[in-house]
Protein backbone atom coordinates (compact mmCIF):
# COMPACT_ATOMS: atom_id res chain seq x y z
CA UNK A 1 0.00 0.00 0.00
CA UNK A 2 2.90 2.25 0.87
CA UNK A 3 4.82 1.74 -2.20
CA UNK A 4 1.13 2.10 -4.10
CA UNK A 5 0.76 5.59 -2.22
CA UNK A 6 4.28 6.88 -3.15
CA UNK A 7 3.56 5.82 -7.15
CA UNK A 8 0.33 8.19 -7.05
CA UNK A 9 2.23 11.02 -5.26
CA UNK A 10 5.57 10.85 -7.21
CA UNK A 11 2.78 10.46 -10.51
CA UNK A 12 0.70 13.95 -9.68
CA UNK A 13 4.11 15.87 -8.97
CA UNK A 14 5.05 15.13 -12.93
CA UNK A 15 2.01 15.78 -14.08
CA UNK A 16 1.63 19.20 -12.21
CA UNK A 17 5.44 20.60 -13.13
CA UNK A 18 4.41 19.61 -16.97
CA UNK A 19 1.48 21.47 -16.79
CA UNK A 20 3.43 24.51 -15.14
CA UNK A 21 5.80 24.27 -17.98
CA UNK A 22 3.93 24.24 -20.27
CA UNK A 23 1.98 27.27 -19.09
CA UNK A 24 5.32 28.92 -18.61
CA UNK A 25 5.68 27.90 -22.67
CA UNK A 26 2.21 29.58 -23.63
CA UNK A 27 2.78 32.74 -21.72
CA UNK A 28 6.39 32.71 -23.48
CA UNK A 29 4.44 32.55 -27.04
CA UNK A 30 2.47 35.65 -25.97
CA UNK A 31 4.85 38.05 -24.79
CA UNK A 32 6.99 36.97 -28.04
CA UNK A 33 4.36 36.12 -30.30
CA UNK A 34 1.74 38.37 -32.88
CA UNK A 35 0.53 41.28 -30.89
CA UNK A 36 3.70 41.03 -28.32
CA UNK A 37 7.49 42.35 -28.09
CA UNK A 38 7.94 42.07 -32.05
CA UNK A 39 4.92 43.63 -33.08
CA UNK A 40 4.87 46.34 -30.46
CA UNK A 41 8.81 47.26 -31.53
CA UNK A 42 7.87 47.05 -35.00
CA UNK A 43 5.04 50.14 -34.68
CA UNK A 44 7.47 51.48 -32.21
CA UNK A 45 10.24 52.00 -34.70
CA UNK A 46 7.96 52.98 -37.47
CA UNK A 47 5.37 55.54 -35.33
CA UNK A 48 7.92 56.67 -32.94
CA UNK A 49 4.91 55.86 -30.50
CA UNK A 50 6.38 55.51 -26.74
CA UNK A 51 3.36 53.47 -25.75
CA UNK A 52 4.62 50.71 -28.24
CA UNK A 53 8.26 50.89 -26.55
CA UNK A 54 6.95 50.44 -23.18
CA UNK A 55 4.51 47.80 -23.96
CA UNK A 56 7.72 46.00 -25.38
CA UNK A 57 10.36 46.78 -22.81
CA UNK A 58 7.67 45.01 -20.61
CA UNK A 59 6.49 42.11 -22.04
CA UNK A 60 10.22 41.58 -22.74
CA UNK A 61 11.12 42.29 -18.98
CA UNK A 62 8.16 39.57 -18.37
CA UNK A 63 9.93 37.00 -20.88
CA UNK A 64 13.91 37.64 -18.56
CA UNK A 65 11.69 37.10 -15.36
CA UNK A 66 9.85 34.10 -16.95
CA UNK A 67 13.15 31.95 -18.18
CA UNK A 68 15.41 32.85 -15.65
CA UNK A 69 12.53 31.03 -12.82
CA UNK A 70 12.98 28.77 -14.67
CA UNK A 71 16.71 28.22 -15.14
CA UNK A 72 16.61 28.69 -11.40
CA UNK A 73 14.99 25.67 -10.95
CA UNK A 74 16.45 24.00 -14.27
CA UNK A 75 20.39 25.26 -14.38
CA UNK A 76 20.71 22.73 -17.35
CA UNK A 77 17.70 23.80 -19.39
CA UNK A 78 18.84 23.83 -22.67
CA UNK A 79 16.09 25.50 -24.39
CA UNK A 80 15.75 28.45 -21.58
CA UNK A 81 19.66 28.87 -22.12
CA UNK A 82 19.09 29.94 -26.00
CA UNK A 83 15.90 31.79 -25.15
CA UNK A 84 17.95 34.07 -22.37
CA UNK A 85 20.59 34.89 -24.83
CA UNK A 86 17.64 35.97 -27.63
CA UNK A 87 15.89 38.31 -25.25
CA UNK A 88 19.05 39.86 -24.14
CA UNK A 89 19.92 40.52 -27.90
CA UNK A 90 16.40 41.93 -28.26
CA UNK A 91 17.18 44.62 -25.22
CA UNK A 92 19.91 45.31 -26.83
CA UNK A 93 17.96 46.16 -30.48
CA UNK A 94 15.45 48.02 -28.04
CA UNK A 95 17.99 50.08 -26.43
CA UNK A 96 19.57 50.77 -29.62
CA UNK A 97 16.27 51.84 -31.30
CA UNK A 98 15.21 54.15 -28.58
CA UNK A 99 18.92 56.22 -28.68
CA UNK A 100 18.72 56.66 -32.86
CA UNK A 101 14.87 57.78 -32.60
CA UNK A 102 15.63 60.11 -29.93
CA UNK A 103 18.72 61.45 -31.70
CA UNK A 104 16.49 62.36 -34.35
CA UNK A 105 16.78 59.08 -37.02
CA UNK A 106 13.95 59.02 -39.57
CA UNK A 107 11.82 55.44 -39.18
CA UNK A 108 13.44 53.67 -42.49
CA UNK A 109 16.84 54.37 -40.88
CA UNK A 110 16.16 52.44 -37.76
CA UNK A 111 14.05 49.57 -39.00
CA UNK A 112 17.12 49.17 -41.21
CA UNK A 113 19.66 49.44 -38.72
CA UNK A 114 17.08 47.33 -36.49
CA UNK A 115 17.27 43.75 -37.29
CA UNK A 116 15.23 40.77 -34.89
CA UNK A 117 15.50 37.80 -36.47
CA UNK A 118 12.95 35.57 -33.78
CA UNK A 119 13.61 32.42 -35.57
CA UNK A 120 16.06 31.09 -32.88
CA UNK A 121 13.15 32.00 -30.40
CA UNK A 122 10.95 30.63 -31.59
CA UNK A 123 12.72 27.14 -32.66
CA UNK A 124 13.40 27.06 -28.57
CA UNK A 125 9.93 27.51 -27.39
CA UNK A 126 9.11 24.65 -30.15
CA UNK A 127 11.30 22.18 -28.94
CA UNK A 128 11.07 23.27 -25.41
CA UNK A 129 6.94 22.43 -25.33
CA UNK A 130 7.44 19.25 -27.47
CA UNK A 131 9.60 17.99 -24.64
CA UNK A 132 7.42 18.68 -21.96
CA UNK A 133 3.99 17.62 -23.60
CA UNK A 134 5.98 13.96 -23.99
CA UNK A 135 6.51 14.35 -20.64
CA UNK A 136 2.92 14.90 -19.61
CA UNK A 137 1.67 12.38 -21.94
CA UNK A 138 4.12 9.66 -20.57
CA UNK A 139 2.90 10.25 -17.04
CA UNK A 140 -0.90 10.71 -18.11
CA UNK A 141 -0.31 7.31 -20.50
CA UNK A 142 0.75 5.84 -16.84
CA UNK A 143 -1.60 7.38 -15.20
CA UNK A 144 -4.81 5.81 -16.87
CA UNK A 145 -2.69 2.18 -17.17
CA UNK A 146 -2.83 2.37 -13.38
CA UNK A 147 -6.46 3.62 -12.98
CA UNK A 148 -7.80 1.15 -15.74
CA UNK A 149 -5.89 -1.90 -14.10
CA UNK A 150 -7.76 -1.02 -10.72
CA UNK A 151 -11.02 -0.85 -12.57
CA UNK A 152 -10.64 -3.95 -14.33
CA UNK A 153 -9.65 -5.95 -11.18
CA UNK A 154 -12.31 -4.54 -9.85
CA UNK A 155 -15.21 -4.88 -12.14
CA UNK A 156 -13.41 -8.62 -12.59
CA UNK A 157 -13.49 -9.32 -8.40
CA UNK A 158 -17.58 -7.73 -8.56
CA UNK A 159 -18.40 -10.40 -11.23
CA UNK A 160 -17.03 -13.55 -10.02
CA UNK A 161 -18.62 -13.04 -6.53
CA UNK A 162 -22.27 -12.17 -8.18
CA UNK A 163 -21.85 -15.01 -10.34
CA UNK A 164 -20.87 -17.59 -8.06
CA UNK A 165 -23.94 -16.30 -5.93
CA UNK A 166 -26.09 -16.22 -9.03
CA UNK A 167 -25.18 -20.17 -9.36
CA UNK A 168 -25.72 -21.37 -6.52
CA UNK A 169 -29.21 -19.82 -6.36
CA UNK A 170 -29.80 -21.09 -9.38
CA UNK A 171 -28.58 -24.95 -8.33
CA UNK A 172 -31.14 -24.87 -5.59
CA UNK A 173 -33.61 -23.08 -7.87
CA UNK A 174 -33.14 -26.16 -10.40
CA UNK A 175 -33.11 -28.84 -8.03
CA UNK A 176 -36.52 -28.09 -6.61
CA UNK A 177 -38.01 -27.56 -10.08
CA UNK A 178 -35.85 -30.62 -12.18
CA UNK A 179 -38.53 -33.71 -11.31
CA UNK A 180 -41.90 -31.34 -12.21
CA UNK A 181 -39.93 -30.31 -15.50
CA UNK A 182 -39.45 -33.45 -16.29
CA UNK A 183 -42.94 -34.33 -16.23
CA UNK A 184 -44.08 -31.13 -18.13
CA UNK A 185 -41.39 -31.63 -20.46
CA UNK A 186 -43.22 -34.41 -23.06
CA UNK A 187 -46.70 -32.45 -22.82
CA UNK A 188 -45.11 -29.00 -23.86
CA UNK A 189 -43.70 -30.49 -26.77
CA UNK A 190 -46.61 -31.93 -27.87
CA UNK A 191 -48.13 -28.76 -27.17
CA UNK A 192 -46.20 -26.44 -29.54
CA UNK A 193 -45.74 -28.89 -32.20
CA UNK A 194 -49.66 -28.01 -32.66
CA UNK A 195 -48.85 -24.44 -32.78
CA UNK A 196 -50.47 -23.32 -36.73
CA UNK A 197 -48.31 -20.53 -38.63
CA UNK A 198 -47.04 -18.28 -36.06
CA UNK A 199 -46.32 -15.60 -38.48
CA UNK A 200 -50.20 -14.87 -38.92
CA UNK A 201 -50.34 -15.26 -34.77
CA UNK A 202 -50.93 -12.14 -32.94
CA UNK A 203 -50.68 -13.44 -29.63
CA UNK A 204 -50.13 -16.75 -27.22
CA UNK A 205 -51.62 -17.64 -23.76
CA UNK A 206 -50.12 -21.10 -22.00
CA UNK A 207 -52.00 -22.15 -18.74
CA UNK A 208 -52.49 -24.87 -16.83
CA UNK A 209 -56.28 -25.86 -15.56
CA UNK A 210 -56.78 -28.17 -12.16
CA UNK A 211 -60.05 -30.24 -12.61
CA UNK A 212 -60.28 -31.46 -9.11
CA UNK A 213 -60.92 -27.53 -7.80
CA UNK A 214 -61.51 -26.00 -10.67
CA UNK A 215 -58.52 -23.56 -10.59
CA UNK A 216 -55.94 -22.10 -12.92
CA UNK A 217 -52.57 -21.76 -12.33
CA UNK A 218 -49.85 -19.49 -14.25
CA UNK A 219 -52.84 -17.82 -15.54
CA UNK A 220 -50.76 -14.30 -16.04
CA UNK A 221 -50.10 -15.24 -20.04
CA UNK A 222 -53.65 -15.09 -20.28
CA UNK A 223 -54.67 -12.09 -18.76
CA UNK A 224 -51.86 -10.12 -21.06
CA UNK A 225 -53.40 -12.19 -24.26
CA UNK A 226 -57.06 -10.59 -23.39
CA UNK A 227 -55.83 -6.76 -21.32
CA UNK A 228 -57.45 -8.73 -18.57
CA UNK A 229 -56.55 -6.78 -15.14
CA UNK A 230 -55.14 -9.53 -13.11
CA UNK A 231 -54.03 -13.19 -14.05
CA UNK A 232 -56.97 -15.24 -13.34
CA UNK A 233 -57.14 -17.86 -10.70
CA UNK A 234 -60.40 -19.81 -10.73
CA UNK A 235 -62.21 -21.06 -14.23
CA UNK A 236 -64.75 -19.02 -13.70
CA UNK A 237 -62.37 -15.87 -13.63
CA UNK A 238 -60.39 -17.57 -16.75
CA UNK A 239 -64.09 -18.13 -18.82
CA UNK A 240 -64.56 -14.44 -17.78
CA UNK A 241 -62.11 -13.14 -20.22
CA UNK A 242 -63.39 -14.77 -23.34
CA UNK A 243 -66.17 -13.17 -25.24
CA UNK A 244 -69.27 -14.32 -24.15
CA UNK A 245 -69.91 -17.51 -26.90
CA UNK A 246 -66.39 -18.94 -26.54
CA UNK A 247 -67.07 -19.82 -22.80
CA UNK A 248 -69.46 -22.93 -23.03
CA UNK A 249 -67.62 -24.56 -25.77
CA UNK A 250 -64.58 -23.55 -24.21
CA UNK A 251 -65.16 -25.48 -20.68
CA UNK A 252 -66.65 -28.50 -22.26
CA UNK A 253 -63.38 -28.95 -23.92
CA UNK A 254 -61.54 -28.78 -20.99
CA UNK A 255 -64.02 -31.54 -19.24
CA UNK A 256 -63.97 -33.69 -21.65
CA UNK A 257 -60.05 -33.51 -22.22
CA UNK A 258 -59.75 -34.19 -18.58
CA UNK A 259 -62.22 -37.24 -18.51
CA UNK A 260 -61.10 -38.74 -21.73
CA UNK A 261 -57.21 -37.79 -21.01
CA UNK A 262 -57.21 -36.97 -24.68
CA UNK A 263 -55.38 -34.14 -26.73
CA UNK A 264 -58.01 -31.62 -28.58
CA UNK A 265 -57.50 -28.89 -30.73
CA UNK A 266 -60.31 -26.58 -31.91
CA UNK A 267 -60.93 -23.25 -32.87
CA UNK A 268 -63.33 -20.59 -32.01
CA UNK A 269 -64.63 -17.39 -34.03
CA UNK A 270 -66.52 -14.19 -34.37
CA UNK A 271 -66.58 -11.56 -36.41
CA UNK A 272 -63.83 -9.67 -34.81
CA UNK A 273 -61.90 -12.25 -32.99
CA UNK A 274 -60.31 -15.98 -34.10
CA UNK A 275 -58.55 -18.15 -31.44
CA UNK A 276 -57.06 -21.75 -31.63
CA UNK A 277 -56.95 -23.35 -28.45
CA UNK A 278 -55.08 -26.65 -27.46
CA UNK A 279 -55.68 -28.82 -24.64
CA UNK A 280 -53.22 -31.44 -23.20
CA UNK A 281 -53.68 -33.81 -20.66
CA UNK A 282 -50.56 -34.35 -17.98
CA UNK A 283 -50.44 -38.02 -17.54
CA UNK A 284 -53.93 -38.98 -15.79
CA UNK A 285 -53.40 -35.81 -13.01
CA UNK A 286 -56.53 -33.77 -13.31
CA UNK A 287 -54.68 -31.19 -15.21
CA UNK A 288 -54.55 -29.44 -18.26
CA UNK A 289 -51.93 -27.62 -20.14
CA UNK A 290 -53.96 -25.19 -22.55
CA UNK A 291 -52.97 -22.90 -25.13
CA UNK A 292 -55.03 -20.17 -26.84
CA UNK A 293 -53.15 -18.83 -30.07
CA UNK A 294 -55.22 -15.48 -31.05
CA UNK A 295 -54.81 -14.97 -34.92
CA UNK A 296 -54.71 -11.85 -36.92
CA UNK A 297 -58.01 -11.14 -38.64
CA UNK A 298 -55.58 -9.53 -41.30
CA UNK A 299 -52.74 -11.71 -42.78
CA UNK A 300 -49.75 -10.84 -41.91
CA UNK A 301 -48.45 -10.78 -45.58
CA UNK A 302 -51.21 -8.13 -46.32
CA UNK A 303 -49.88 -5.90 -43.06
CA UNK A 304 -46.50 -6.06 -44.50
CA UNK A 305 -47.27 -5.28 -48.47
CA UNK A 306 -49.06 -2.15 -46.50
CA UNK A 307 -46.27 -1.05 -44.14
CA UNK A 308 -43.67 -1.65 -47.19
CA UNK A 309 -45.88 1.17 -49.70
CA UNK A 310 -46.14 3.46 -46.38
CA UNK A 311 -42.41 3.46 -46.09
CA UNK A 312 -41.51 4.21 -49.65
CA UNK A 313 -43.97 6.79 -49.89
CA UNK A 314 -42.07 7.98 -46.48
CA UNK A 315 -39.14 7.38 -48.23
CA UNK A 316 -39.97 9.72 -51.33
CA UNK A 317 -41.05 12.54 -49.61
CA UNK A 318 -38.48 12.31 -47.37
CA UNK A 319 -35.86 12.43 -50.71
CA UNK A 320 -37.30 15.48 -51.57
CA UNK A 321 -37.35 17.39 -48.65
CA UNK A 322 -33.61 16.92 -48.18
CA UNK A 323 -33.68 18.21 -51.95
CA UNK A 324 -35.42 20.94 -51.24
CA UNK A 325 -33.05 21.59 -47.87
CA UNK A 326 -29.93 21.25 -49.78
CA UNK A 327 -31.25 23.54 -52.73
CA UNK A 328 -32.27 25.87 -50.38
CA UNK A 329 -29.12 25.76 -48.47
CA UNK A 330 -27.06 26.42 -51.98
CA UNK A 331 -29.35 29.03 -52.75
CA UNK A 332 -28.42 31.00 -49.91
CA UNK A 333 -24.98 30.54 -49.94
CA UNK A 334 -25.16 31.83 -54.08
CA UNK A 335 -27.04 35.02 -52.77
CA UNK A 336 -24.25 36.20 -49.51
CA UNK A 337 -21.62 35.51 -52.16
CA UNK A 338 -23.53 37.45 -54.60
CA UNK A 339 -23.73 40.17 -51.98
CA UNK A 340 -20.30 40.39 -51.29
CA UNK A 341 -18.96 40.54 -54.74
CA UNK A 342 -21.32 43.55 -55.29
CA UNK A 343 -19.55 45.16 -52.43
CA UNK A 344 -15.99 43.84 -53.16
CA UNK A 345 -13.30 44.48 -55.55
CA UNK A 346 -12.50 41.20 -57.44
CA UNK A 347 -8.49 41.94 -57.67
CA UNK A 348 -7.66 43.79 -54.19
CA UNK A 349 -10.04 42.00 -51.58
CA UNK A 350 -10.96 46.00 -50.87
CA UNK A 351 -14.63 47.46 -51.21
CA UNK A 352 -15.40 48.48 -54.58
CA UNK A 353 -17.07 52.07 -55.66
CA UNK A 354 -20.55 50.87 -54.16
CA UNK A 355 -19.11 48.85 -51.21
CA UNK A 356 -17.07 52.20 -50.41
CA UNK A 357 -20.03 54.59 -50.47
CA UNK A 358 -22.22 52.23 -48.17
CA UNK A 359 -19.67 51.84 -45.59
CA UNK A 360 -18.85 55.42 -45.75
CA UNK A 361 -22.38 56.73 -45.28
CA UNK A 362 -22.21 54.42 -41.57
CA UNK A 363 -18.99 55.86 -41.18
CA UNK A 364 -20.09 59.31 -41.02
CA UNK A 365 -23.22 58.82 -39.45
CA UNK A 366 -21.31 57.21 -36.77
CA UNK A 367 -18.83 60.17 -36.69
CA UNK A 368 -21.85 62.64 -36.85
CA UNK A 369 -23.26 60.70 -33.47
CA UNK A 370 -19.76 60.71 -31.34
CA UNK A 371 -18.81 65.03 -32.63
CA UNK A 372 -15.84 63.02 -34.42
CA UNK A 373 -13.68 63.71 -37.57
CA UNK A 374 -12.88 61.58 -40.39
CA UNK A 375 -9.52 61.55 -42.12
CA UNK A 376 -9.68 60.76 -46.06
CA UNK A 377 -6.45 59.57 -48.12
CA UNK A 378 -6.69 59.59 -51.71
CA UNK A 379 -3.97 57.69 -53.23
CA UNK A 380 -2.89 56.29 -56.82
CA UNK A 381 0.38 54.79 -57.95
CA UNK A 382 2.78 56.86 -59.97
CA UNK A 383 3.46 56.07 -63.63
CA UNK A 384 1.47 53.03 -62.95
CA UNK A 385 1.02 53.00 -66.82
CA UNK A 386 4.68 52.59 -67.72
CA UNK A 387 4.31 49.38 -65.06
CA UNK A 388 1.70 47.71 -67.47
CA UNK A 389 3.39 48.63 -70.80
CA UNK A 390 7.17 47.24 -69.62
CA UNK A 391 6.06 44.42 -67.34
CA UNK A 392 2.75 43.71 -68.20
CA UNK A 393 -0.82 43.73 -66.85
CA UNK A 394 -0.10 40.77 -64.61
CA UNK A 395 2.50 42.80 -62.79
CA UNK A 396 0.64 45.61 -62.73
CA UNK A 397 -2.11 43.54 -60.79
CA UNK A 398 0.32 42.32 -58.16
CA UNK A 399 1.31 46.37 -58.08
CA UNK A 400 -2.36 47.19 -57.19
CA UNK A 401 -2.75 43.70 -54.89
CA UNK A 402 0.80 44.72 -53.04
CA UNK A 403 -0.66 48.68 -52.77
CA UNK A 404 -4.17 47.42 -51.18
CA UNK A 405 -2.37 44.70 -48.69
CA UNK A 406 -0.20 47.39 -47.68
CA UNK A 407 -3.06 49.84 -46.85
CA UNK A 408 -5.10 47.15 -45.33
CA UNK A 409 -2.39 46.30 -43.05
CA UNK A 410 -1.86 50.18 -41.54
CA UNK A 411 -5.83 50.59 -40.78
CA UNK A 412 -7.80 49.38 -37.98
CA UNK A 413 -9.84 46.72 -39.38
CA UNK A 414 -11.94 46.97 -36.21
CA UNK A 415 -11.90 50.21 -35.27
CA UNK A 416 -14.24 51.45 -38.31
CA UNK A 417 -11.96 52.38 -40.83
CA UNK A 418 -12.19 51.72 -44.91
CA UNK A 419 -9.96 50.77 -47.43
CA UNK A 420 -11.46 50.78 -51.11
CA UNK A 421 -10.62 51.01 -54.94
CA UNK A 422 -12.14 53.82 -57.05
CA UNK A 423 -11.54 52.20 -59.88
CA UNK A 424 -7.41 51.78 -62.08
CA UNK A 425 -4.83 52.36 -59.66
CA UNK A 426 -6.87 54.97 -57.09
CA UNK A 427 -7.82 54.03 -53.73
CA UNK A 428 -9.18 55.81 -50.74
CA UNK A 429 -8.90 55.38 -47.48
CA UNK A 430 -11.22 56.54 -44.37
CA UNK A 431 -9.99 56.66 -40.84
CA UNK A 432 -12.47 57.31 -38.55
CA UNK A 433 -11.79 59.69 -35.08
CA UNK A 434 -8.96 61.15 -37.35
CA UNK A 435 -8.08 64.10 -39.04
CA UNK A 436 -5.73 65.02 -42.43
CA UNK A 437 -2.63 64.75 -40.64
CA UNK A 438 -3.08 61.59 -39.41
CA UNK A 439 -3.67 60.55 -42.85
CA UNK A 440 -0.71 62.32 -44.09
CA UNK A 441 1.20 60.10 -41.36
CA UNK A 442 -0.52 57.31 -42.97
CA UNK A 443 0.72 58.14 -46.45
CA UNK A 444 4.54 58.68 -45.04
CA UNK A 445 4.08 54.61 -43.25
CA UNK A 446 2.93 53.32 -46.49
CA UNK A 447 5.66 54.60 -49.14
CA UNK A 448 8.01 53.69 -46.22
CA UNK A 449 6.66 49.87 -46.55
CA UNK A 450 6.36 50.02 -50.30
CA UNK A 451 10.20 50.92 -50.70
CA UNK A 452 10.83 48.10 -48.36
CA UNK A 453 9.03 45.59 -50.85
CA UNK A 454 9.89 44.38 -54.53
CA UNK A 455 7.29 43.98 -56.70
CA UNK A 456 5.98 40.65 -56.87
CA UNK A 457 6.98 38.69 -59.70
CA UNK A 458 8.79 41.91 -61.11
CA UNK A 459 11.34 40.50 -63.54
CA UNK A 460 13.09 43.72 -62.11
CA UNK A 461 13.92 43.53 -58.32
CA UNK A 462 14.88 47.45 -58.39
CA UNK A 463 11.48 48.28 -59.12
CA UNK A 464 9.29 49.92 -56.39
CA UNK A 465 5.40 50.89 -56.34
CA UNK A 466 5.93 54.94 -55.32
CA UNK A 467 2.47 56.05 -54.84
CA UNK A 468 1.02 59.91 -54.09
CA UNK A 469 -1.37 60.94 -52.38
CA UNK A 470 -3.98 63.78 -50.79
CA UNK A 471 -5.46 64.13 -47.72
CA UNK A 472 -7.89 65.88 -45.94
CA UNK A 473 -10.56 65.97 -42.68
CA UNK A 474 -13.97 65.57 -43.27
CA UNK A 475 -16.35 66.74 -40.46
CA UNK A 476 -19.70 65.34 -41.16
CA UNK A 477 -21.31 68.27 -39.17
CA UNK A 478 -21.00 70.58 -41.80
CA UNK A 479 -18.72 69.04 -45.08
CA UNK A 480 -20.66 67.39 -47.57
CA UNK A 481 -18.64 63.74 -47.92
CA UNK A 482 -19.03 63.87 -51.85
CA UNK A 483 -17.65 67.34 -51.53
CA UNK A 484 -14.48 66.31 -49.24
CA UNK A 485 -13.50 63.49 -51.34
CA UNK A 486 -13.78 65.65 -54.35
CA UNK A 487 -11.09 68.16 -52.43
CA UNK A 488 -8.65 64.86 -51.28
CA UNK A 489 -8.68 63.87 -55.24
CA UNK A 490 -7.46 67.55 -55.92
CA UNK A 491 -5.01 67.59 -53.40
CA UNK A 492 -4.07 64.04 -54.78
CA UNK A 493 -3.26 65.53 -58.40
CA UNK A 494 -2.09 68.54 -57.48
CA UNK A 495 1.09 66.80 -54.74
CA UNK A 496 1.48 64.54 -58.35
CA UNK A 497 2.22 67.57 -59.97
CA UNK A 498 4.67 68.47 -57.58
CA UNK A 499 5.90 65.25 -57.34
CA UNK A 500 6.04 65.25 -61.07
CA UNK A 501 7.79 68.72 -61.50
CA UNK A 502 10.28 67.68 -58.87
CA UNK A 503 11.43 64.81 -60.77
CA UNK A 504 12.22 66.41 -63.85
CA UNK A 505 14.08 68.84 -61.81
CA UNK A 506 11.63 72.08 -61.71
CA UNK A 507 11.34 74.36 -58.65
CA UNK A 508 7.80 74.63 -57.74
CA UNK A 509 7.19 78.22 -56.35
Amino acid sequence: MLQRLFQGLLLGWVLCAGSAMAGDVNELRKLLGYGGFIHNLKNYVLRNDDTHRESAQVQLSSALTLVDRVLIAHPGHEHANTLRVTLQRYQNQLDTAQTLIESGADPTTVDRMIVTNDNPALAAIERWEALEQQSIQRAEHSSQLMHFGAVLLALVAATMCWRNIRLARRARDMDSHFTRLQDHERQVGRLLNSLSTVRDTAGIAIFEYIANDQTISKGSSLASLFEGDAPPTTLDAALGLFPAEFREPLARNLRQSVSLDSHREFDLANHDLRLRVTLEPILSSGRVLCMVQRQLAVPRDSLEEQRKTLSELADTRADRIRKLRSGLKKAQIDLVNLQKAAHKDPLTNTFNRLGFGERLRSEVQRARRKDQTLGILMVDIDHFKEVNDTFGHAIGDNALQLLANTLEGLVRSQGGDIVGRLGGDEFIVVLADATASHAERTLKMARAMLNEEPIPECPDINVRVQISGGSVTLNPATDEPGEVIKLADAALYRQKEVRHLNSNGHTIK
